[in-house]
């Protein structure tokens, strides 16, 4: 099984919005509750960068997802 695969079979398990991005900042792995919350699925953003995606602030202001 692959790292991408094992990732995603613990996020499909989630009540929450998940996602999970390598060293490059592209989205590798994303879950259902994630599509359904944000309205994107998982096959139109995996490989996407994540701030293509998500590029924003959390609360607090910290950044979620830079170039």
């Amino acid at each position: 099984m692959t790292t991408s695969a094992f990732l995603q079979q613990l996020l499909d398990k989630s009540a929450d919005a998940a996602y999970v991005v390598d060293e490059n900042q592209r989205i590798v792995a994303w879950n259902q509750v994630a599509a359904d919350l944000l309205g994107f699925e998982a096959q139109t953003v995996i490989g996407a960068s994540c701030y293509q995606v998500l590029g924003g602030h959390a609360d607090g202001g910290c950044i979620v997802c830079k170039r």
